[in-house]
């Protein structure tokens, strides 16, 4: 899946989500390269969520941000070691992970 079919599907799954999960999301990015691990070439990064808390005298979802972040390289590697690799079912778990980072 090139880059544009995946970030466009990435946004479709994402607005699939329903809005009270998604509060406090800022958004997601889609990010081109691949995040390989250190030691284990077969092990990719394939999402991150990115969370920053801000000074308040109550936790909630005003006071936690995210940005949800998708790197397509990795998704494009792993497809590339693994002949059933379903970029569909991949893409829909790794964001529903990096979301559950958010909500927890």
């Amino acid at each position: 899946m090139d880059l544009n079919t995946f970030s466009r599907r990435a946004h479709e799954l994402f607005e699939e989500i329903p809005e009270e999960f998604r509060e406090g999301v800022d958004g997601l990015t889609i990010r081109s390269e691949a995040l390989p691990h250190p030691v284990r070439p077969e092990v990719f990064t394939m999402g991150q969520c990115l969370t920053e808390s801000y000074p308040s005298e109550w936790s909630g979802p005003d006071t936690l941000r995210s940005v949800l972040v998708l790197f397509h390289g990795s998704f494009t590697a792993l497809s590339r070691l693994d002949p059933s690799f379903d970029w569909e079912e991949e893409l829909w778990e790794t964001l529903t992970h990096e979301l559950r980072h958010h909500l927890e």
